[in-house]
């Protein structure tokens, strides 16, 4: 072997530590990157060619020429879960990945996956309404809250507003003195009329700009509610009637009917008050128009608003996608990920508990930590431990230079 090709080994050695340090600073860096995944390094030897003659163990055997530096990340190994204090911060306990898209799917088209579940509701570029995204602007896909349909970013009303819930069932209970005897009450209800504004999210925007652009910003339409009074009695003989609306009729406990003047759907029961007085006590579905609306994910991955009304509803649903070979997945910036031929198609899972797991059967063991994120997995002491290795392997490489330069300096100078 001549002194030049000694020297190529020392460059590939100290090319091969330089790698292998970029990894150890790149991963010291991220040790506080949400969801980061630490590069490792693995080294393979380098032969070139088979020199004539030679054998090791009775096989012919090539000249070394040095070192290669083979990089990868782990995606499989789990990094430790810290709490925070936000409602939209979700962590992966177990396998899968978010899958996130640009805003602009011109000019930055594709599908990424991540790990880092630190997402936010806000405007999006180029789009109306609110989108749920990721701290970077990247927008978080999911589907309808029933699981319904591919997953696709997850859109939300910038006005905020749950639609007033129509009255359509009620119960009346009749808390009496005795079980015979004549009996007259008095009972009142709020009767919720259906509302025009939409609750599905996408339409709610759209019909809610449409409208405000005719009718002046900040105008909503009007959702009809009324009071509906009436009174229950009931005859010596024990029938009961119902009075609503100025129309009376005869009603029987544990037998369904409508109240009179109404589209109300309601039961009647009785039951002997220890009190020994005589009222009704209703009990109505409906609800007022709700808004001011605030967002959290639960830990089956179902994006909640909750309303002014005390009220709460799911908006949608955030799968997890696994891949066959998660490993084999290629890195971005942004701590993002694609599929390749390697990691295989992405399979979208729905999380146990949710409404879209129910919907589709298809499910995952996993969970989402909420208020919480996945740390880096980055081990510091290992790292600065790998760091001094590099060093010296570095320095080693750089020895063999030196000498095969002195080497080739004394055959020079030979005369």
């Amino acid at each position: 072997m001549s002194m030049s090709s000694i020297i190529n080994i020392g460059v590939n050695g100290l090319n091969a530590q330089s790698d292998y340090l970029t990894n150890i600073a790149n991963n010291v860096t991220n040790v506080d990157t949400t969801g980061y995944k630490a590069t490792t390094t693995s080294f393979a030897d380098l032969v070139n060619g088979t020199t004539s003659g030679a054998t090791v163990s009775g096989n012919a055997t090539g000249t070394g020429s040095g070192v290669t530096a083979t990089s990868h990340s782990s995606l499989s190994t789990q990094g430790s879960i810290t709490t925070t204090s936000s409602s939209l911060d979700v962590a992966i306990s177990g396998s899968g990945l978010f899958q996130v898209q640009s805003a602009d799917q011109t000019t930055s088209p594709g599908t990424y996956y991540t790990r880092d579940g630190q997402f936010q509701v806000a405007t999006a570029s180029g789009k109306s309404g609110l989108y749920l995204q990721t701290e970077s602007g990247m927008l978080v896909d999911g589907t309808a809250a029933n699981g319904s349909g591919s997953a696709s970013p997850i859109e939300i009303s910038s006005y905020g507003i749950m639609p007033q819930q129509a009255t359509t069932s009620a119960t009346l209970t009749a808390d009496v003195s005795s079980t015979t005897g004549a009996v007259s009450m008095s009972f009142s209800m709020t009767d919720y009329g259906t509302d025009s504004i939409p609750s599905d999210q996408a339409s709610q925007q759209s019909y809610l700009t449409s409208y405000q652009a005719a009718n002046g910003s900040g105008s909503l339409p009007t959702a009809t509610t009324s009071t509906v009074t009436g009174t229950l009695a009931r005859d010596s003989s024990g029938n009961w009637t119902i009075t609503a609306n100025g129309t009376t009729e005869s009603v029987t406990p544990g037998t369904s009917f409508t109240i009179p003047g109404t589209s109300v759907t309601t039961t009647l029961s009785q039951s002997v008050a220890s009190s020994n007085t005589n009222s009704v006590a209703v009990s109505a579905n409906g609800s007022a128009r709700g808004s001011g609306a605030s967002y959290s994910i639960n830990s089956s991955g179902d994006v909640v608003a909750s309303y002014s009304n005390g009220k709460s509803q799911v908006l949608a649903n955030i799968p997890v996608f696994t891949a066959a070979n998660v490993n084999g997945m290629s890195e971005t910036s942004g701590g993002l990920y694609q599929a390749t031929t390697a990691s295989g198609t992405m399979t979208q899972q729905a999380l146990a508990g949710s409404g879209a797991a129910s919907a589709t059967g298809s499910t995952l063991g996993t969970t989402l930590d909420t208020s919480s994120l996945e740390s880096s997995n980055t081990d510091l002491a290992t790292e600065l431990t790998n760091m001094i290795v590099a060093q010296r392997a570095y320095s080693a490489a750089s020895k063999i230079v030196t000498t095969a330069d002195s080497m080739m300096s004394t055959l020079f100078q030979t005369r």
